[in-house]
């Protein structure tokens, strides 16, 4: 089993003296802040398991209701604040080392889950919300502001909005997707492994393994090689 020192000759070799030393005292000043070692205690028991090496560098808002679960992988690496909402028997994962950039937003609710794969990274400002089902293969990588919703509201006349029922179909994106800035995948869809989903795109159909799709809404405009 590899050791502290094992580990950092690792990132020496690979980041040079300078930026290793950077690395861990930064670590080792995010572990003597009162307020993050109290925030990590806190993750720590409102997890349904929490994985080894996992790193907070910033406050995480969790609040478990009503028999949701949170489970954290081995090896995450959490680089600011998150936002994670879980309740009414909803489950979230997070994968053995994946990677949640600052101010992302992860709910789940009413039976939903939302499950990031191995090795996956979370760009900033982004949100991923479940009622239904939201499944993110492993080797992925989400862009900052993208949002990702298995649900919506009805348009029927006659109610308040606020008052519609709410529609409801789960989401499944392969492994090795990336979905570039500010796109949104919407409910009901499934992206193929190794598909690119361009910048501000609209995803509304499923779309093709190994595709790139733009556009509002998305459309496949060509084929990666």
């Amino acid at each position: 089993m590899e050791g502290a020192v094992g580990r950092t000759e690792k990132s020496i070799k690979k980041h040079g003296m300078g930026k290793t030393l950077k690395l861990v005292l930064g670590e080792a000043a995010n572990r003597l802040n009162p307020s993050l070692a109290w925030n990590r205690w806190r993750v720590r028991r409102n997890c349904t398991k929490f994985g080894k090496n996992v790193k907070l560098r910033g406050r995480v808002d969790i609040r478990v209701f009503d028999r949701g679960k949170v489970i954290i992988g081995n090896n995450v690496d959490i680089d600011g604040d998150l936002e994670l909402w879980v309740r009414d028997n909803a489950k979230i994962v997070i994968g053995d080392n994946c990677h949640i950039e600052n101010f992302v937003r992860l709910n789940a609710a009413l039976n939903g889950s939302l499950e990031l794969g191995a090795n996956t990274y979370v760009g900033k400002f982004t949100i991923v919300n479940s009622w239904d089902r939201v499944t993110m293969g492993p080797g992925g990588l989400i862009s900052g502001n993208v949002m990702i919703i298995d649900a919506d509201h009805d348009t029927k006349r006659g109610k308040l909005m606020n008052e519609l029922d709410v529609k409801k179909a789960p989401i499944e994106i392969g492994k090795n997707v990336w979905i570039a800035w500010g796109a949104a995948v919407l409910k009901g869809v499934k992206i193929g492994d190794g598909a690119v989903i361009g910048a501000g795109s609209v995803v509304t159909r499923n779309i093709k393994p190994y595709a790139i799709a733009a556009g509002v809404p998305a459309r496949v405009i060509k084929m990666r090689r």
